[in-house]
């Protein structure tokens, strides 16, 4: 892909300007030249006009390339490599400015900003030659260059601050060269994101020094994975991001890197290890973890097949019968094999509770009014929510079994060649109520993007073929509170799925199925709640309706 012809050239500009005023800078501060300073401050308009361009081409551009992801990530990514670059002309104003205003420049040592100054002004050379590159070399190199300058920035900054205790008189003065220290640390960032975003230009895929660094050590233990391509599968809601290693040899990853927070990557490395051990076979090998700070990073085998959400979307109808029948087959299995006698609760209404400031903030106006009839006065859905949850109390799964914990459509992966299921995402698996997966995997049904009716069909059936499986486990168990809990797990699954929704029309049609839900639930006399029977067709029909 070539960049349009006005934003390259733009782009050329742009980093011709600020290499400019690197070396104004460095010679303004050498000499104590403020005349050549203010030249600095007053072309603040020409760096954020040349990005402005470069943007308005890129945002052109894009139109023409929705369908082609690689095009696309590219020409946002030059975009904000120039939005970088104009950060760096404007950090240097703010230098320039704290400068300007320095009454005893002379006394003071601001030599150490020329060698920050004339490594940025070196690293930025020939910046644009090569767009997008055809190595990592220069973006690894631009990053070396982007330490060097952080680490120069924070010795001034030290050094200044230390002067501000032993100089108190000149208070005013040194404060001003902490915050000119502190600008070009803020410059070292901006280059360091440019750097970051010539090695994603190259790879194809958003990528973050870190991020390379921890792939680069997982593929040095691996021969095999020697000179993979790095393909992007999937970024996770917490902030994961997922890609697949496809060795030059083969057409399907063999591998795939996952990398995010170090807690929930170390809370997925000891799900999968559970796994491992109380049912083998079902989570896939985990061949490589790496800590680094806060964050981890793991290399998990790779599965072959298709996830439910692919099967329910995409393929022949014969094939996701085929997957889904493995589903609840298995899922019988491992919920006899991991059963303890240990009653729990899945506590459904708490967990609504934790998370209703954040979907309030995002569709408060589904619960800023209730509905007035006459006399009669529909609850707030808080209130409705607590009162369900002095009922759940009463209502304890008699028994507990290992469950996935986030029992989504696409963390559930069927391998037609050998007919088996296999879980991925396993950073929330425990003992917990088994209805805690089956609310969230129906509800997860629910939430596919469908506009096609006999897809939609397709959905709602495999909803009530999990409900049958599910429901004659709880027949042979013994459980006489089935209805009732997964209708509070519905309820709970429906509430807290609309804060990732921006469709305000199915947002509403979610949160107006979990309040029917539970006013069923509070309905129902307590002595009674055996006989409650969950009206699933009427709650699933029209619910992926535009």
């Amino acid at each position: 892909m070539h960049l349009p012809a006005n934003a390259s050239e733009n782009l050329q500009f742009l980093t011709a300007e600020v290499r400019t005023q690197c070396l104004t800078l460095r010679s303004a501060i050498d000499r104590g030249d403020a005349s050549r300073i203010r030249r600095i401050v007053e072309r603040s308009g020409y760096a954020a006009n040349l990005k402005q361009r470069i943007q308005s081409g890129c945002l052109t551009a894009l139109s023409g390339v929705q369908d082609d992801k690689i095009a696309s990530l590219r020409l946002a990514t030059v975009a904000d490599i120039a939005h970088q670059l104009e950060r760096i002309t404007d950090k240097f104003r703010d230098l320039s400015r704290q400068y300007l205003a320095i009454d005893t420049c002379a006394d003071m040592s601001l030599r150490g900003f020329r060698p920050p100054l004339a490594r940025l002004h070196t690293g930025l050379d020939g910046l644009v030659d090569e767009l997008p590159p055809s190595s990592g070399e220069r973006a690894m190199t631009l990053a070396a260059c982007a330490q060097r300058i952080d680490k120069q920035a924070r010795k001034l900054h030290e050094g200044f601050v230390d002067e501000l205790k032993t100089h108190p008189k000149q208070a005013a003065d040194l404060s001003r060269c902490v915050l000119m220290a502190h600008a070009l640390h803020q410059a070292g960032e901006a280059v360091a994101r440019i750097s970051e975003h010539l090695l994603s230009l190259q790879l194809g895929q958003s990528m973050s020094f870190d991020r390379f660094q921890s792939l680069q050590a997982m593929i040095d233990r691996y021969p095999e994975l020697a000179g993979a391509a790095v393909s992007n599968l999937a970024e996770t809601r917490s902030g994961s991001a997922i890609s697949g290693l496809t060795p030059s040899h083969q057409h399907q990853p063999a591998a795939v890197f996952k990398d995010g927070l170090r807690q929930k990557l170390k809370e997925e490395r000891k799900g999968v290890e559970s796994w491992h051990e109380l049912y083998p076979g079902l989570a896939p090998k985990i061949l490589a973890y790496r800590k680094r700070g806060e964050s981890a990073a793991l290399l998990i085998e790779h599965l072959p097949g298709f996830t439910i959400e692919q099967l329910l979307l995409r393929e022949p109808e014969a094939l996701c019968e085929d997957g889904t029948k493995a589903l609840f087959k298995t899922l019988q299995d491992v919920w006899r094999a991991t059963r303890s006698n240990t009653p729990i609760s899945a506590q459904f209404m708490t967990q609504i509770l934790e998370r209703l400031p954040d979907i309030q903030a995002v569709h408060n106006e589904l619960f800023s009014d209730t509905l007035r009839i006459g006399h009669y006065r529909q609850l707030p859905f808080e209130q409705l929510v607590k009162r369900a949850a002095k009922l759940e109390r009463a209502l304890p799964s008699p028994f507990s079994v290992y469950i996935h914990g986030d029992f989504n459509v696409d963390n559930v992966i069927y391998d037609p060649d050998s007919g088996r299921i296999h879980f991925i995402d396993l950073h929330r698996s425990q003992y917990m109520d088994y209805l805690q997966d089956v609310s969230v995997f129906m509800v997860s049904c629910c939430r596919l993007p469908i506009r096609d009716p006999n897809i939609s069909e397709r959905a709602q059936s495999v909803m009530l073929a999990m409900d049958r499986a599910a429901r004659r486990f709880a027949r042979q168990q013994e459980d006489d509170h089935y209805d009732v809990r997964l209708a509070l797990g519905l309820a709970r699954s429906l509430t807290t799925s609309i804060r990732f929704m921006a469709d305000r029309h199915q947002a509403r049609r979610f949160i107006e199925r979990a309040r029917w839900l539970l006013e069923r639930v509070l309905d129902t006399p307590s002595q009674r709640v055996t006989d409650f029977k969950l009206p699933l067709k009427e709650l699933f029909r029209d619910i992926h309706s535009a």
